[in-house]
């Protein structure tokens, strides 16, 4: 999960990079009257804004291509670099089960449904989130320039987080842990009650300790359910594959 979560700021820093010139403001400039050195006779001339519209597709276009290129470069190293083998602890069993009818046995194995709803609950709570953070962070309290300043802090936060998660389920245990994804919040209504800089900061730290919670809990929970099912289940091989996808 940390390398998903540096990944994720990897790609989320070079598509900032690439994007920004398309976000900078574009003020009108100003070209001097021919022959007379009047201020006042100073004639405004602004961008054409087909040719600022032709530049962000252009910009946009190019972060898509090295974002996709990162994306294939990910799925070449898993495919050469990981080989499948047999489980060692499954028992043996000269009896194969077809995809579909291994498909309808997970699906409705109880514990399992009920991570994945929970799972989803989660996923669609801190995109909400994460999408409104963002949308009043620009719109409503000015803070276009720090934009991808926030986002870094919010992906450097999960990403630093990721391990202190994984040390405090240990100790205290995955209910307790759960308790983290809920810690942005407070701080996100007080963003929202009394706007600031200094307090926009402190919500995107949080929000990331949360959503390193919300990454890391969910899939730390799917071995136990995978456990689970192969104790009801001991002829059963090779399921993993299903659980996970």
């Amino acid at each position: 999960m940390t390398m998903e979560v540096l990944g994720t700021l990897i790609g989320a820093a070079l598509q900032g990079q690439i994007v920004a010139s398309a976000h900078v403001s574009h003020h009108c400039t100003v070209n001097p009257a021919v022959n007379t050195t009047d201020s006042w006779h100073d004639t405004p001339s602004f961008l054409d804004p087909a040719d600022l519209l032709y530049h962000q597709a252009k910009v946009y276009m190019i972060a898509a291509g090295v974002i996709g290129g990162v994306y294939l470069l990910g799925v070449v190293v898993l495919f050469l670099g990981v080989k499948e083998r047999d489980d060692p602890y499954a028992l043996n069993s000269d009896r194969v089960l077809p995809f579909c009818k291994g498909l309808g046995l997970t699906m409705k194995h109880g514990p399992y449904v009920k991570l994945t709803a929970s799972f989803l609950l989660i996923s669609t709570a801190v995109q909400l989130e994460q999408s409104n953070f963002v949308l009043f962070c620009t719109q409503a309290a000015d803070l276009n320039n720090h934009f991808q300043y926030l986002v870094a802090t919010i992906l450097a936060s999960a990403a630093v987080s990721v391990p202190f998660w994984q040390k405090f389920q240990q100790r205290f245990g995955k209910k307790c842990a759960a308790f983290g994804i809920s810690w942005m919040i407070p701080f996100a209504v007080m963003l929202v009650t009394i706007p600031s800089l200094i307090l926009a900061y402190i919500v995107a730290f949080i929000s990331g300790l949360s959503i390193a919670a919300s990454l890391l809990l969910p899939w730390s929970m799917l071995p136990d359910v995978v456990d689970n099912f192969r104790l009801q289940n001991p002829h059963g091989k090779g399921y993993e594959t299903i659980f996970y996808s």
